[in-house]
């Protein structure tokens, strides 16, 4: 899903008004054709109709950036929040047994609260919320016949769940403490923290 970088909406639902994408379209439109110039005037030799920059000036969209379909509701659920993103990943076909969310700031979280399950981590040096199905746990997911996409489907509404309890952001210091982590990031499932 394409997201306006400007209203952080999605592409079809941009709420920016068009004399704003008017001037930005100039003033990129402005920035290509100086670009343009600079590289016919720099490199004589390079054939700028094979650069795929130079086959069309920008347009409003190309302000977007993409995030997976999976993940959008919840990042936009802690946009609201006023959580800020870097970046985050639904899993990807080859390897979709993980997904995650980084975060622009350190949050406070009680990971006590809920019931995260094993595969579950968040790491404090660049914030990162993740879930992802070990080559342990899938070996014991096999043995017991329990299927990996249904699992993580059903740790991605928990997700979104989870997200949807959360309060208000609140920054927090990289040094401080954060229940329900143990040292190396791990989230302790609720059932072995009692």
């Amino acid at each position: 899903m394409r997201i306006c970088a400007k209203c952080s909406c999605p592409v079809s639902e941009c709420q920016c008004p068009e004399e704003y994408k008017r001037q930005w379209e100039r003033h990129a439109r402005a920035n290509w054709e100086e670009d343009m110039a600079m590289t016919k005037r720099n490199n004589p030799d390079y054939d700028i109709s094979q650069d795929p920059y130079f086959k069309a000036p920008p347009l409003y969209e190309s302000r977007s950036f993409e995030i997976d379909d999976d993940i959008w509701p919840v990042i936009r659920i802690l946009w609201d929040k006023g959580y800020q993103t870097r970046y985050c990943c639904a899993g990807h076909p080859n390897f979709p047994f993980s997904f995650y969310i980084a975060f622009s700031q350190n949050y406070y979280f009680d990971f006590t609260k809920d019931d995260f399950v094993e595969g579950w981590s968040y790491t404090r040096i660049t914030p990162t919320l993740r879930f992802t199905i070990s080559s342990k746990m899938k070996k014991r997911m096999e043995k017991e016949h329990i299927d990996f996409y249904e699992y993580l489907e059903k740790q991605r509404a928990f997700l979104l769940e989870w997200v949807k309890r959360l309060p208000p952001a609140q920054q927090v210091k990289n040094s401080e403490r954060l229940p329900g982590i143990v040292g190396n990031g791990r989230i302790v499932p609720r059932e072995q923290s009692k």
